[in-house]
């Protein structure tokens, strides 16, 4: 009797190891999953520049000053990360933000924001377009960075064709 009741568990293991039709589904050769490389990107650059690698500024509407809403971003010894120096009239602020790795040397970039004083700080992806990330905003004499998305990269463990 042990040696039926072990004949079958050992084939109904067999069956639903071999099945596909549950969660996890097979691969067909017209499969559109790609196999890519992600090279290394050195963890710390060799040169830290001292300026600004990207700024962005915007005169503030005052008949008395001369003030500014501006956002720089500069370069740390670390690749992915980035110092933010922020002002808006005479309120300044400073931050850190980290580029996800996307398997490239980060391309960052500043645009306007929908708001009068407002800045998109985003990259450029491997094609060319620009991703949003970060949100700097001047409002009601406050200034603020805002997460706007999360970027992440993702590995399988099943193997591409």
């Amino acid at each position: 009797m042990k040696k039926i009741i072990l004949i079958l568990s050992l084939c109904y293991m067999a069956i639903a190891c071999n099945n596909t039709n549950g969660n996890t589904k097979a691969i067909s050769a017209d499969s559109t999953a790609k196999k890519e490389t992600i090279k290394e990107i050195p963890e710390k650059r060799s040169t830290v520049n001292a300026k600004p690698v990207m700024a962005f500024e915007k005169p503030v509407a005052d008949n008395l000053n001369k003030w500014k809403f501006s956002v720089k971003l500069y370069e740390t010894k670390y690749t992915f990360k980035y110092k933010v120096e922020m002002q808006y009239q005479e309120v300044t602020g400073a931050d850190t933000i980290t580029f996800p790795n996307l398997g490239y040397t980060p391309r960052p970039v500043l645009k306007q924001g929908t708001d009068p004083y407002s800045c998109i700080i985003g990259f450029k992806d491997n094609s060319g377009d620009f991703k949003p990330y970060k949100l700097v905003i001047a409002e009601n004499d406050e200034l603020s960075i805002k997460t706007l998305k999360h970027y992440s990269v993702t590995r399988s463990s099943v193997p591409a064709k």
